[in-house]
């Protein structure tokens, strides 16, 4: 349909006439240079009944290309086959006569009639295989179009579902930001309530409103700035003090360089998530989370340690939680190749660490 629609537009028409008009000069010239000729001299007997033959007749290979698209291949072999033919025919014929229609429109000197027209094509129908053969180049110029514009409309195709795909994915880790977590949030709640603990109480509520009113705020938008991410961490962060008190000690190091770096939404909670959820909640000691970021060599390194995790085995394709999971399938949406996540396990711990490319420039085509 894209191509019906190209073949009947002006851009097309004048691209159609363009191919025409620069093949007549070409050839032109060529006899020019290897002859005394002036380069309008007989231009009309030469050249120019010939390529306006194919000017007027190409038009119809664009018609057939479309008529027999929807065919088997070897249909449509078939069929070219027998159009090129008729079209060879045809280009032969209309020559002769485009040229004495010419003469008698401009009031030339005659070099043809209609009976040495008729000898011509007796002794010279040979040259009716010229055109079969521009039958199969400009149906090859059709082609070549025909797969650039399925090309483009393909990867236009497979952004949209890389961008419905990495908004869904959003979507389900900001649904689950996180039933455990905000869970848990509401049980500590009611405890300092119980325990009359009303200043502690309404600091956690407050923390907890601003922290899903930031995550809710971002909606669907892919990058957004490192430090409305910090930002974010911070209030899950103030939350968790007050859940763990004494039984944490968490460390943040984020130089200035690196808060203006374009980063994917939701890219450290999960992991800062992970920390608690398997280090410090299993812990019966205190616990170091450390949370640090860097600019190293154009790539923008995140890293989450946590003391309280040990003989740690993590199988992406059989973890049952969705937030890490998650992270990575949209880091490889949104990079490709161009990331690293990893795990590493230590003798003090477990240190979670992502690569991405260190960015500033927030492009919606990433």
């Amino acid at each position: 349909l894209e191509l019906k629609s190209l073949l009947k537009s002006t851009r097309f028409t004048l691209l159609h006439v363009g191919i025409w008009f620069s093949l007549l000069l070409f050839s032109r010239l060529r006899d020019v240079l290897s002859s005394e000729k002036a380069f309008w001299d007989s231009i009309l007997y030469d050249q120019g009944a010939y390529f306006f033959a194919l000017f007027l007749l190409s038009p119809a290979i664009g018609t057939i290309f479309n008529s027999v698209s929807h065919l088997s291949i070897n249909q449509q072999l078939k069929l070219h086959l027998s159009a090129s033919l008729l079209f060879g025919i045809f280009h032969f014929l209309f020559t002769g006569t485009i040229i004495l229609m010419l003469e008698r429109l401009f009031f030339l000197n005659e070099h043809y009639t209609f009976s040495s027209l008729l000898k011509h094509y007796q002794s010279d129908w040979i040259l009716f295989l010229d055109g079969i053969g521009w039958y199969f180049v400009y149906l090859m110029l059709i082609l070549l179009i025909n797969y650039y514009l399925l090309y483009k409309a393909e990867k236009e195709r497979s952004f949209a579902i890389k961008s419905q795909l990495t908004s869904s994915n959003f979507k389900v880790l900001s649904a689950q930001l996180s039933p455990h977590f905000i869970f848990n949030a509401m049980n500590s709640y009611a405890m300092m309530v119980r325990k009359q603990e009303n200043s502690q109480a309404v600091n956690m509520i407050a923390s907890l409103s601003e922290m899903l009113r930031a995550a809710m705020s971002q909606k669907n938008q892919r990058l957004v700035p490192f430090k409305s991410e910090v930002a974010l961490l911070n209030k899950y962060l103030e939350i968790e003090k007050v859940r763990f008190k004494d039984r944490v000690e968490i460390e943040l190091s984020f130089p200035e360089e690196i808060l203006h770096a374009a980063v994917p939404q939701l890219v450290l909670q999960p992991l800062v998530e992970n920390a608690f959820k398997h280090g410090v909640e299993t812990s019966s000691g205190k616990t170091v989370v450390k949370v640090s970021g860097s600019e190293e060599k154009g790539k923008l390194k995140l890293s989450v340690f946590n003391s309280g995790q040990s003989n740690f085995r993590w199988d992406i394709n059989n973890s049952k939680s969705l937030g890490l999971p998650n992270t990575i399938h949209r880091l490889r949406q949104l990079y490709g190749s161009d990331f690293n996540f990893k795990v590493v396990e230590q003798k003090n711990g477990v240190l979670f660490q992502t690569t991405i490319p260190f960015n500033t420039k927030f492009n919606p085509t990433i």
